[in-house]
């Protein structure tokens, strides 16, 4: 077994023995020079119930040098942002009716799980680094609640609260793809993953092909929920497609996943006319259950658009149906 450093991950290859099927698959975890920080955003109400905050402005900054990102949370207040060099950060988040809510002193380098925000209602204000820094901006607090007389209280309604994405059941999926478990007693780490399988992308000419590979790993044999999955595509052209790393954007029943830029892991010239290219990207393990349990899927990587087919979303369900314990 061997092991190739890239920009953002570092990847694993997978034996030929435990995956003889999988020729040349990889799976990876956060190392090299990059990483990535995702996480969450929610607002507590007066009555403990939790809510996602969808749009949410994320600022990142950079504390031990100069520089600064912005992303936003989607539908189910989950953000992500790539391709984040190691060193420490500082997570703001702040929306129209809710008090900002940052952590400080976070490192990419160590970060290894998701990052939950919790903050209260309140105005919106957006504080910039140096006011969270000097103390004058306030940390979100419970908002003073002044109650009513009871005679003008009306019926409150039931509170809305928004649970984790679930795992898809134990069932036999309608796919033919395979999909191997092999336990390293070396790394002591388990990993997972099913065989390539064609994306069906729109823009390909001639033999020109793409395929996608999923998988994911954990320490020891029992299984236990990893921060993320690990997503590959393997292409095939006659001319390099992907010299600069292209982004992925994934639309699992409209909800609009911006995954950034994908990793350009490893390429090759198999004949005079062509070449193979592997991207590997790194997706938040939420992330990844929303889109499994879509019922319309569709991925843009760079120019190329594809939808995932009915058995092609089967084949990441049973997949994902594989973190259960």
């Amino acid at each position: 077994m061997r092991t190739t450093t890239i920009v953002t991950y570092f990847v694993v290859l997978l034996t030929r023995l435990a995956f003889p099927s999988l020729t040349r698959s990889y799976i990876f975890v956060a190392n090299g020079q990059s990483g990535l920080l995702a996480g969450s955003v929610s607002v507590k109400a007066d009555n403990g119930s939790m809510k996602p905050v969808a749009n949410a402005l994320i600022d990142i900054y950079r504390t031990d040098s100069k520089g600064h990102w912005e992303t936003r949370t989607d539908s189910g207040g989950m953000f992500v942002r790539l391709g984040l060099a190691y060193g420490f950060y500082c997570i703001v988040a702040t929306a129209p009716g809710i008090q900002p809510v940052w952590k400080d002193n976070i490192s990419v380098e160590r970060r290894r799980e998701p990052i939950s925000l919790v903050t209260f209602p309140g105005e919106g204000v957006r504080p910039t680094l140096d006011q969270i820094r000097s103390g004058a901006t306030r940390p979100p607090h419970q908002p003073e609640r002044i109650e009513p007389k009871r005679e003008n209280l009306e019926p409150l309604p039931s509170a809305s609260i928004e649970t984790a994405p679930k795992i898809p059941p134990w069932k036999r999926y309608q796919h033919s793809a395979e999909i191997k478990t092999n336990y390293d007693k070396f790394k002591d780490r388990t990993f997972v993953m099913h065989e390539q399988i064609p994306a069906g992308a729109t823009a390909w000419f001639g033999n020109d092909t793409l395929h996608i590979q999923t998988g994911f790993s954990y320490e020891g044999k029992s299984v236990h929920m990893p921060s993320s999955i690990v997503m590959l595509f393997h292409s095939k052209s006659t001319d390099w497609k992907f010299l600069r790393s292209p982004s992925l954007i994934i639309l699992a029943d409209g909800n609009r996943f911006d995954l950034g830029k994908v990793v350009r892991a490893d390429s090759k010239v198999l004949a005079p006319k062509q070449v193979y290219e592997m991207l590997a990207v790194e997706i938040p393990v939420n992330i990844f259950l929303k889109i499994v349990n879509s019922s319309k899927v569709e991925c843009q990587l760079g120019v190329m658009e594809f939808e995932l087919t009915e058995e092609r979303l089967e084949t990441l369900r049973d997949l994902a149906s594989r973190l259960r314990p």
